[in-house]
């Protein structure tokens, strides 16, 4: 996948969690998550989903 636009993407890759109380949270109660991965992706960068590969964009050069 690739990020587009002029944001950015969150990716949050659970594969290597350990430990989570998510599943037993009462509301108003704080989350904890052992092991989780997360990817900040700006314009550009791509993501391999089946690898879990992070590439970053090819930097632009501008000519004068």
């Amino acid at each position: 996948m690739e990020a587009i636009g002029s944001g950015l993407v969150i990716l949050f890759d659970g594969h290597h969690i350990k430990h989570s109380n998510l599943a037993d949270l009462k509301e108003g109660s704080p989350i904890s998550i052992e092991n989780l991965v997360v990817h900040v992706l700006a314009k550009g960068n791509t993501y391999n989903l089946k690898e879990r590969k992070f590439f970053a964009a090819e930097p632009h050069h501008q000519s004068h």
